[in-house]
């Protein structure tokens, strides 16, 4: 009996530290797996946070080519000057220096090398590479990629901007533009008696409403225009709002204040004529438009000069007064008829769908009384291409610029 006593408890005393070791080796494992598993999450943070940081980059340096390429191209092709590679170097240079900080002396973004200008008969443009790489002195460094050997990352952005120039004729690209004005001119330059041609550029005219119930065509009278809305809200500064009508002074002078969605292809779209010389809605809408003050007591923009472009805020500027840039509400569109292939008379009664043949962009700089006057000042001459034709592409009076710039490529 004490011989079998002797046996269980060795018994037990062999398998107790059996069963024990086997709890200690489970749990080891556990944290095993569980280090493993925390260690491909951090893998997964770190690179999301790395991917997320490289996405923000490459989207902050695609912004700064944009606006590189779009000043360079002003300074080729808009601003005048003798050395049009040089001039697009430095402006592409020093808005990509105004767009980011440097992270060392030797940060530099954009090099001559990183911008190319073209310039010929059928392209003007200039493209631009911001780099941000170890050789540019600013490769992105990366904050959990280094734990598998990746300190830093390079990025780079391109962009092109081009200096759009359409050259009219049958084989020329189409031009179209939204937020025309409703004020059909006849293609007779009132101080010169001639087509409006290039050479107009920087002259002043002065325009007024005329009705072609009663009124014979006239250099500098233009006819109101019936611009149907057509499904598409305009947009309205808070002294106008979209018409209730679907004819008549209200549509005409909401098309005035507010921005017509529908885009007028010039060479090819048509437009309606809308009767009555409507001298109080053009005022009233002109007023709004270019935020004049009341009583004519000013408050609007001032044109300082055409080419470079610059305009002076005044009091009534949305966005403050008394600053210097090249936007504004004063650039608007007209568009322009051939009184010859488009014969207009008095009395005609009904009226046939105008050719729009060439459009103005204009600075307004005042309107007044008598017969709804508006005085303003030719910034960019547009010749169609008559007939219908040329190229797919269409570009938009780009306000702000004498020759419209925009971003093609990249």
């Amino acid at each position: 009996m004490p011989q079998k006593m002797s046996d269980r408890t060795r018994t037990e005393t062999v398998n107790g530290p059996s069963q024990g070791t086997g709890f200690r080796s489970n749990r080891g494992i556990t944290l095993i797996m569980a280090g493993a598993g925390m260690f491909c999450f951090l893998g997964f943070v770190a690179l999301a946070v790395d991917m997320g940081m490289l996405y923000r980059v490459r989207n902050d340096s695609q912004n700064i080519a944009d606006a590189a390429a779009l000043a360079g191209a002003r300074e080729a092709f808009v601003v005048p000057n003798t050395d049009k590679v040089a001039a697009a170097k430095q402006g592409a240079k020093s808005a990509a220096s105004a767009n980011y900080t440097p992270e060392s002396a030797a940060d530099i973004r954009l090099r001559d090398a990183d911008i190319l200008v073209v310039d010929n008969a059928t392209e003007h443009t200039v493209k631009v590479t911001i780099r941000r790489t170890a050789a540019n002195g600013n490769p992105v460094r990366t904050f959990f990629a280094p734990i598998v050997g990746i300190p830093a990352a390079s990025v780079t952005a391109t962009a092109t901007a081009e200096a759009y120039i359409p050259t009219g004729g049958p084989t020329g690209p189409r031009y179209g533009t939204q937020c025309i004005k409703p004020w059909l001119l006849p293609d007779i330059n009132p101080n010169t008696g001639q087509p409006y041609s290039p050479a107009d550029i920087g002259t002043d005219i002065t325009i007024k409403g005329g009705d072609p119930q009663t009124d014979a065509v006239e250099p500098g009278q233009f006819y109101p225009l019936d611009l149907q809305y057509n499904g598409i809200t305009p947009n309205c500064p808070s002294c106008e709002s979209p018409a209730s009508t679907t004819t008549g002074a209200d549509l005409y002078r909401s098309n005035i204040g507010c921005c017509n969605g529908n885009t007028v292809i010039c060479g090819e779209t048509r437009l309606n004529l809308q009767t009555g010389n409507m001298v109080g809605p053009t005022l009233q809408g002109s007023i709004c438009l270019i935020h004049q003050g009341p009583g004519n007591s000013g408050g609007q923009d001032t044109l300082v000069s055409v080419n470079p472009l610059q305009i002076q805020y005044g009091s009534n500027h949305p966005g403050g007064g008394g600053g210097f840039g090249t936007s504004s509400e004063s650039l608007q569109a007209v568009p322009v008829y051939d009184p010859a292939t488009n014969p207009i008379s008095p009395g005609q009664g009904s009226y046939p769908s105008v050719l729009v043949s060439k459009m103005l962009q204009v600075f307004i700089k005042n309107v007044h009384n008598p017969q709804g006057t508006v005085d303003a000042s030719i910034i960019l001459v547009i010749t169609c291409a008559i007939p219908p034709g040329g190229t797919p592409s269409s570009g938009t009076i780009a306000v702000g610029n004498p020759v419209p710039l925009r971003l093609v490529r990249d």
